[in-house]
């Protein structure tokens, strides 16, 4: 039995492109010059920087799905100007360890959760990951 990749020599060989060869192409997005691949392959090649910025988009739109579906909704847009905002989110800001668990504790409506969500947007944004346990009342 053949293998893919011998099927697949053997039919461009066959279309007369020799994969041997190697030919200087452009990036198919942004028209720059991407190095060289096997004859056969050049219509499918892109330069470094826009695989990067590709990569980057897309890392972009999964962050903000997992953001949405993770951070409730009340919690996602925060008045930064809420007096218990400013008063908590100093001690927050602080914290720069991220190897350490930081845990808050105190009454209700306090704006805990809230400076633990703008941080952890934060953090995504820079290029961070994280999680969060909380406990609910009931």
């Amino acid at each position: 039995m053949k293998s893919i990749a011998s099927s697949i020599t053997e039919t461009l060989k066959r279309e007369g492109i020799d994969i041997d060869k190697q030919i200087e192409v452009d990036c198919v997005k942004c028209g720059e010059p991407a190095g060289s691949v096997a004859q056969g392959f050049q219509h499918s090649i892109h330069c470094q920087k826009c695989v990067d910025k590709y990569e980057h988009d897309r890392r972009i739109e999964d962050t903000k799905a997992w953001w949405t579906k993770f951070c409730p909704a009340l919690y996602r847009e925060t008045d930064l100007n809420h007096p218990d905002f400013k008063r908590i989110y100093p001690m927050v800001k602080r914290y720069d360890d991220y190897r350490q668990n930081l845990i808050f504790c105190g009454s209700s409506g306090t704006c805990k959760t809230r400076a633990m969500m703008h941080r952890m947007k934060l953090a995504l944004i820079a290029g961070r990951s994280g999680r969060s346990m909380g406990r609910r009342s009931g």
